[in-house]
């Protein structure tokens, strides 16, 4: 298993490293720099869009709250209609 792993690793920097003898890690640096920056704005965006759903989510509660009591209402008006 292990040697397996070691040599699917082998495959993949020789395969990064295109002939070169050294890593090119001033490359790998500027790249790395770059994802982290795309995560945190993905992870802001991600934030964001939680506050949303859940301001979203109280809205609907809310608007269902308000429904459910305006059919009770209403079924009371009609249960007291018909004992008249």
């Amino acid at each position: 298993m292990e040697l397996t792993l070691y040599q699917a690793v082998e495959r993949h920097i020789k395969g990064v490293l295109n002939g070169r003898t050294k890593i090119p890690l001033p490359a790998w640096k500027a790249e790395r720099e770059e994802l982290t920056a795309k995560r945190n704005r993905l992870n802001q965006r991600i934030y964001a869009l939680k506050d949303e759903v859940k301001e979203v989510d109280k809205i609907h509660r809310n608007v269902y709250d308000i429904l459910r009591e305006e059919t009770r209402e209403a079924q009371r008006t009609r249960a007291q209609d018909v004992d008249r």
